[in-house]
């Protein structure tokens, strides 16, 4: 089993490194605009529409992977500057006067007014991720300008954030995961204690109203927290997004200098019901 995880891990990273990524960097990138397109056609024609937000993150977080794998100093000193290019732009280009991030914008790079968590979770993420590579103090002042903003605009009474769609709060646990996952990458570059409350306050919500009793994570909930139920009184549950939890809760005990519980083996094993 071991020998086989590990020619799959090989494989999909010499694929990340001599495939997917010098297409994406050639033909993905637009040097007009300093976003990545957001599509790409069969011949790798960019595609014209809208670009998301949370797109263009996992794109800039896909070089400091890059990085992170090991490339020659030539190659290393580009990708930097082409990083520190791209969050540049991206802030410029997505963040609202309130410290938001708008979900996408249109073909003339105009914000659209959606906010959605998934969209601040990647901003997070990536500001982090550019903070750690590039030390600029800049990317973690805007960082606590939207945590500012998602304490003050989008937090629950009863805990996490609201999710707003046609003017009523929606609750979902797996942008709340995703926060989760920018909190633990901003304990990780960052020993302000903002970013470890954050984590904390994350990883209390999710034990005591994402979690059931039963080890499984409901996707949707009421603005009380309570799974919302289908007809037959079952409830939608994605597996994937059980073990990426287990893996951050892994993380975070680590960071955390917490006890690490069973609770991640046992959201495996909820995984595969």
């Amino acid at each position: 089993m071991f020998s086989l995880v590990t020619l799959h891990s090989d494989l999909l990273e010499e694929w990340f490194k001599n495939i997917a990524s010098p297409i994406w960097q050639k033909k993905g990138w637009d040097s007009k605009s300093g976003l990545f397109h957001e599509n790409l056609d069969r011949a790798y024609t960019p595609v014209n529409g809208m670009r998301r937000s949370m797109v263009q993150a996992r794109q800039i977080y896909c070089l400091t992977a890059l990085l992170e794998l090991g490339v020659d100093q030539e190659q290393e000193a580009v990708l930097k500057q082409k990083i520190a290019t791209a969050i540049d732009t991206y802030i410029r280009v997505y963040q609202n006067e309130d410290g938001s991030f708008a979900h996408a914008v249109d073909d003339n790079l105009q914000r659209r007014p959606e906010t959605d968590l998934y969209a601040q979770s990647f901003a997070f993420f990536v500001l982090a991720r550019g903070f750690g590579l590039l030390k600029d103090p800049k990317l973690e002042t805007t960082a606590k300008k939207l945590l500012h903003y998602l304490q003050t605009e989008r937090r629950l009474p009863q805990g996490g954030f609201s999710e707003i769609e046609n003017g009523k709060a929606v609750c979902r646990s797996n942008p709340h995961m995703h926060l989760f996952e920018a909190a633990i990458e901003w304990m990780t570059f960052s020993k302000d204690p903002s970013w470890s409350e954050f984590g904390a306050s994350l990883h209390q919500h999710f034990n005591e109203k994402i979690l059931s009793d039963r080890k499984i994570i409901a996707e949707e909930f009421d603005d009380a927290w309570e799974p919302v139920l289908n007809a037959d009184g079952s409830y939608f549950f994605e597996p994937g997004h059980h073990c990426e939890w287990a893996w951050l809760i892994l993380r975070y005990a680590d960071l955390a200098k917490v006890k690490a519980t069973s609770l991640p083996k046992e959201l495996f094993a909820s995984s595969n019901q």
